[in-house]
């Protein structure tokens, strides 16, 4: 008999769900395992809100934005609805700092535990996001049909329970991942950390926000569920807000959207949204399983709206901000990407 290895409690299955292949009923709404997976996010999400409040200053600093920008472009970062250079000057201004630094944070953990991601920096298994990508499941333009979904999502469950180095704890190379991406955030926000913090606390503190999402990475890889990471503020909500401003009961000079209709806030952590389902109270839209977090306060609007009108005078053909082209970076196994251009077909029709 060969040596056993027991499946890690993040992974492991509810009673009503025991066996491998998952059955009819596990696609369900409100399926036992989608709460822990939301409850996870929601547990990451607080683990990097405490971090920044704990181990960053809100002082000046002597870099300029464009000095900031080139740090957050060594890894040729592309951001989710916001330009590299309004982020570096978020992060600047005292008072958006702790939101940019959330904002930086989150996206970076999470775009690393994308189906989508590159096999050298993803903190799921290499080996598993390069069979997604022979399948031609790695383009998230591709529209499956029914018989390949259900196939990749039996495929992704099994793969998920026979996996030695999702079975275990981190160890080897996928430590050495984890080890990467820590280093490589905490490299690039080296002139906001508070000297006064100790270093290996807060590099430990860092390693734990991306272990943690490496688990949520494995626990929405294994799940029959679809899920992805919205990082465009509801517009339901945003609409609310400018109403209220209008009412009174807000800054009147702080709006959601610029004139160009484009949102003029910063998200500090994306929604977490449930592909497979509606939100009972917008017959438009997917369910909402965690909403998002974000800052749209005076200061945002006005460093937002100042960087984009300076961009303008510099490049008057070119109107709207680079990452507005851009698919939204971290999403997660939504493998239809809404207002993009004709998608393509998967490899195995």
């Amino acid at each position: 008999m060969g040596n056993t290895t027991s499946t890690p409690k993040h992974l492991q299955r509810s009673d009503k769900t025991k066996s491998v292949i998952f059955t009819f009923e596990d696609y369900t709404n409100d399926a036992p395992d989608d709460e822990k997976i939301g409850r996870e996010v929601g547990a990451l999400q607080t683990m990097i809100s405490d971090h920044v409040r704990d181990y960053f200053h809100d002082q000046q600093i002597q870099r300029s934005p464009e000095d900031i920008e080139k740090a957050l472009l060594r890894e040729r970062e592309g951001f989710p609805t916001l330009s590299s250079i309004e982020i570096s000057h978020l992060l600047c201004d005292i008072r958006t700092r702790r939101s940019a630094l959330n904002f930086f944070i989150s996206h970076m953990v999470i775009k690393n535990i994308s189906f989508f991601g590159h096999k050298t920096h993803t903190l799921l298994s290499p080996g598993a996001l390069g069979c997604i990508s022979e399948f031609g499941f790695g383009d998230p333009q591709v529209i499956l049909t029914e018989e390949e979904e259900a196939a990749f999502t039996q495929w992704r469950a099994i793969t998920a329970h026979l996996s030695p180095k999702i079975q275990k704890r981190p160890r080897g190379s996928q430590n050495a991942r984890i080890d990467r991406l820590t280093n490589i955030i905490d490299e690039t926000l080296v002139n906001f950390y508070d000297p006064a913090k100790d270093n290996a606390e807060r590099l430990q503190s860092l390693r734990g926000i991306v272990e943690k999402a490496g688990v949520i990475g494995e626990m929405i890889f294994a799940s029959p569920s679809r899920w992805k990471f919205d990082w465009h503020a509801s517009r339901r909500d945003l609409r609310s807000r400018d109403r209220r401003s209008k009412e009174g009961k807000s800054q009147p000079d702080s709006q959601a959207f610029d004139r160009e209709g484009r949102a003029v806030v910063i998200v500090l952590f994306p929604a977490l949204v449930q592909m497979d389902t509606k939100d009972l109270d917008d017959k438009h839209g997917q369910r909402r399983t965690r909403r998002g977090d974000y800052d749209g306060t005076a200061a945002v609007f006005e460093i937002l709206k100042e960087v984009r009108q300076f961009s303008q005078l510099e490049n008057p053909q070119n109107q709207q901000p680079e990452q507005q082209q851009s698919k939204p970076a971290g999403s997660h196994p939504s493998l239809v990407a809404p207002g993009g251009p004709e998608p393509r077909q998967s490899k195995l029709l």
